[in-house]
């Protein structure tokens, strides 16, 4: 059985196969003493008066985006039902805001109808935990930006990013880490 979604599609591991590359790459991360961001992608499509639903579609297109934006080493899979997850190795979160900003650039050049939201959570081994658990809980509970992406808005004005304000990290840094500061 492949790791992957499928054959022609991105490289995207299963929950359990990403769960168990998650806690390989902590354990060399530990080894050599080197970083590793764990981001959550949550996404999810605009239904009507109900608000945002995932979208299993909407995880599947923003997959492709990510898969053709990140390097080979890296690894991109469910983190679970409504999230993608991607490790970064040898990455720590600042190398890894660079990296979400191409992300989000090359996701706002993507036409999605309905719109797609995505919230955009961080955490870095061993800035922000020790063991996979720990990664994905303050990288669900730390969120780095929520975007919007639609059709009816040109691309200069499609992007209605709200980082976290400078107070909020600074407040959330004396808490034990921000994954911004």
């Amino acid at each position: 059985m492949s790791n992957q979604l499928e054959d022609d599609g991105p490289r995207l591991l299963s929950r359990e196969t990403f769960a168990f590359e998650l806690e390989s790459e902590l354990r060399r991360a530990g080894r050599s003493r080197s970083d590793v961001t764990l981001v959550v992608l949550e996404t999810g499509r605009e239904s009507g008066a109900s608000g945002t639903t995932a979208d299993e579609v909407a995880m599947l297109e923003i997959a492709e985006i990510v898969d053709e934006t990140l390097r080979d080493t890296d690894l991109v899979g469910f983190a679970d039902r409504a999230a993608l997850g991607l490790v970064l190795v040898d990455a720590d979160v600042h190398r890894s805001v660079q990296v979400l900003d191409r992300l989000m650039l090359r996701i706002g050049q993507r036409a999605f109808s309905p719109a797609v939201h995505i919230a955009v959570g961080v955490a870095s081994y061993p800035e922000h935990g020790v063991d996979a658990a720990s990664l994905r809980q303050n990288a669900k509970s730390r969120p780095f930006l929520r975007e919007m992406f639609g059709t009816n808005t040109p691309v200069s004005s499609q992007r209605h990013v709200q980082f976290l304000r400078k107070e909020d990290r600074r407040a959330d840094s004396n808490r034990g880490g921000s994954p911004a500061s």
